[in-house]
C-alpha cells in the first residue's frame, strides 16, 4: 500500500470513528439543520453570511461573501443537551482548526440556539453567538453523503433544510480544495439545485445556475440521474455517510 492510500485510509478511519461516537448522543439531532448567524451581512440565498450546518453527527461552518466561500471548517459534532463538542477534521488552507476540540454551552429552541464559550476552552472562551434556522424540511434524501474521486480525494455532501453543499477534501493535508453550494427544491423525484456560492476548483461554475436531475434512494445510496450539457446520460452515486459505507469506500 503506497503512502497516498495509507493517508486516505487514516482520514476515512478518523471520520468513521467520529460517526460512531455520535450514535451515543441522540440529542445531537436537536441542533440539526442549517443555521445562520443573527448578524450576517445581507444574507440571501446562502450567497452572503456566516452559516453553521449540522447533520448526522457532522458540522460545517462557512463564511460566504458575494457568492465566494471565504472560509470553511468542520467535522464531528455532538450535543448532550447542554454542551456541544466540535472536532474539526478538515478546513480551508491557512486555518488552524484540524485536530482541536472545541466545547460550547448551547441553549436551543425550535428555531434558534445560543452558543457560548466555556471557561478554559481557549480562543472561543468569550464567544456568544445566536444561530437562526434557515428553514425546515424532512426530505428522505437529507443527510451526509460521500464519494471517493478518481484522484483519491474525498467529496462530502450535506443536504438538509433546503440547503446543499459539497466539499472536496485532500486526505493528505485535510484541506478543502473545492466547494459548491446553495439551495435546492425536491418533490420526491425531481431534484433541482441552485448554486449560490463556490470555491477553489469549482470557481468556474456559474452562480445562479440550476442543476436538475432525478433523485433516487437505492440500497442506502443516493443516485442523481440526468443528462449533461452534451445531452449524454449520467448517474452520480453517493454513499450514505456512516461507518459501514465509509469502510466499503476505502477498499
Amino acid at each position: 500500500m503506497n503512502i497516498f492510500k495509507i493517508l486516505t485510509c487514516l482520514f476515512i478511519a478518523c471520520l468513521t470513528s467520529c460517526v460512531s461516537v455520535n450514535k451515543h448522543n441522540p440529542k445531537t439531532k436537536n441542533i440539526e439543520g442549517a443555521w445562520f448567524s443573527s448578524n450576517p451581512n445581507n444574507t440571501k440565498n446562502f450567497s452572503n453570511g456566516y452559516y453553521k450546518v449540522i447533520c448526522q453527527g457532522q458540522h460545517r461552518v462557512l463564511a460566504i461573501n458575494k457568492g465566494i466561500l471565504q472560509s470553511v471548517h468542520g467535522g464531528f459534532v455532538s450535543f448532550d443537551g447542554q454542551v456541544m463538542i466540535e472536532k474539526p477534521r478538515f478546513q480551508k488552507e491557512g486555518h488552524n482548526f484540524v485536530g482541536k476540540t472545541f466545547k460550547f454551552n448551547v441553549t436551543p429552541d425550535n428555531s434558534s440556539f445560543l452558543q457560548t464559550g466555556i471557561k478554559g476552552s481557549g480562543s472561543f472562551e468569550n464567544l456568544r453567538q445566536n444561530w437562526i434556522k434557515t428553514g425546515n424540511s424532512n426530505h428522505d434524501i437529507e443527510g451526509v453523503w460521500m464519494r471517493k474521486l478518481n484522484n483519491g480525494r474525498i467529496m462530502i455532501k450535506m443536504i438538509v433544510d433546503n440547503f446543499w453543499n459539497w466539499i472536496v477534501v485532500d486526505p493528505k493535508t485535510r484541506n478543502v480544495t473545492a466547494s459548491l453550494g446553495g439551495s435546492y427544491v425536491y418533490n420526491g423525484g425531481k431534484y433541482e439545485e441552485t448554486s449560490h456560492f463556490k470555491f477553489g476548483d469549482a470557481s468556474e461554475w456559474e452562480l445562479g445556475r440550476k442543476w436538475t436531475v432525478t433523485a433516487e434512494l437505492q440500497n442506502e445510496n443516493l443516485l442523481f440521474i440526468g443528462k449533461n450539457d452534451a445531452g449524454n446520460s449520467f448517474t452520480e452515486s453517493w454513499i450514505k455517510y456512516d461507518a459501514a459505507s465509509i469502510n466499503s469506500a476505502s477498499r
